[in-house]
């Protein structure tokens, strides 16, 4: 009997990758959770003959039901890049800590959503980062959209122990398109004519990258298909890290130079520095204090994070 996979994001195309992967596979049937039904987006998913279901991570009711018979959910919560635009029409002034606020309701609505429809949950797919405060001994404090989904973990892992053993975190690299965006890891030209690009880090620092149009719909497809290494304790979450290779910032200018001649070089700056030349207040120093946690700790949190890589998923069952 085909099992059924609840899928959020649906209608763009990190969700929508994922809904191709399982489409295309008998063994589940695919519904997806919407916020506007009438939508072009929902309405072509239907025309596809996937699920559509009303659903709004801020709503826990409307989760509750949209998980009613599902085997498998994936759940993503939306952090401060999705939710500071909106933010900042409503004129929120603390962005970062609302944000981070924000996240952990949809997080813990999530986990009551999954509760509820225990009895036929399997899997539980959450879409985390490691825990950053914790890792690093309070060394980094400030990576709120790291820290906000740890916490969504620990609060599943302390109020509702029944859902550990059908739970599984995955923690997805780096997005590589976030090179197109305004920001400082974005090439900018200079006056005489080269391309800057200014990191609060090491040229040197292993960067584990993913493409977030398609690599999701592969881990999420793998961890749903095949048996998982049980967990080494009954109390904790078992954390599988998704990425396509990793890459150093010296591989990545190297590789533009390739496009463009020559003319992209590499500037490390202070972490300050680097806070300074984001906005609104706040963001600059989140992502710098994340970029410095990646070159000395490590993206998945090092050997503290617990982390097993998926392509190693299938070597461990061979050896069980």
């Amino acid at each position: 009997m085909a099992k059924t996979v609840v899928i959020f994001g649906a209608t763009g195309k990190q969700g929508g990758s994922v809904v191709d992967a399982f489409l295309g596979d008998p063994s589940f049937n695919v519904r997806a959770v919407v916020r506007d039904l009438k939508s072009t987006s929902a309405q072509a998913l239907q025309t596809r003959g996937v699920d559509v279901v009303k659903g709004d991570l801020f709503d826990e009711a409307s989760l509750v039901n949209a998980f009613k018979g599902a085997s498998i959910i994936y759940g993503v919560t939306a952090d401060i890049g999705v939710l500071l635009p909106q933010l900042l029409r409503d004129g929120v002034k603390s962005v970062i800590t609302e944000a981070s606020r924000l996240e952990k309701v949809e997080g813990k609505n999530l986990v009551h959503a999954v509760a509820a429809n225990k009895d036929t949950i399997e899997l539980f797919i959450f879409s985390g980062l490691s825990p950053a405060r914790e890792i690093s001994g309070g060394k980094f404090e400030t990576i709120h959209h790291f820290d906000s989904k740890a916490e969504i973990i620990n609060y599943l892992e302390s109020d509702f122990p029944e859902l550990v053993s059908r739970t599984v975190e995955l923690q997805l690299g780096m997005f590589a398109t976030n090179i197109t965006r305004q920001s400082p890891l974005r090439p900018w030209k200079q006056p005489d004519g080269r391309y800057r690009v200014t990191m609060p880090n090491s040229i040197d620092t292993p960067v584990p990258f993913i493409d977030p149009n398609r690599d999701p719909a592969i881990f999420v497809k793998a961890l749903a298909s095949q048996p998982l290494p049980p967990s080494t304790s009954e109390s904790r979450v078992r954390k599988f890290a998704g990425f396509a290779r990793y890459t150093t910032h010296r591989q990545w200018i190297d590789l533009l130079n390739r496009q463009i001649a020559g003319k992209v070089y590499f500037e490390e700056t202070s972490v300050d520095s680097w806070a300074n030349l984001m906005s609104p207040p706040g963001l600059g120093l989140e992502l710098a204090e994340m970029w410095k946690y990646v070159e000395e700790i490590g993206y998945f949190g090092g050997d503290k994070g617990g982390t097993t890589i998926i392509t190693e998923v299938r070597k461990m069952n061979e050896s069980t």
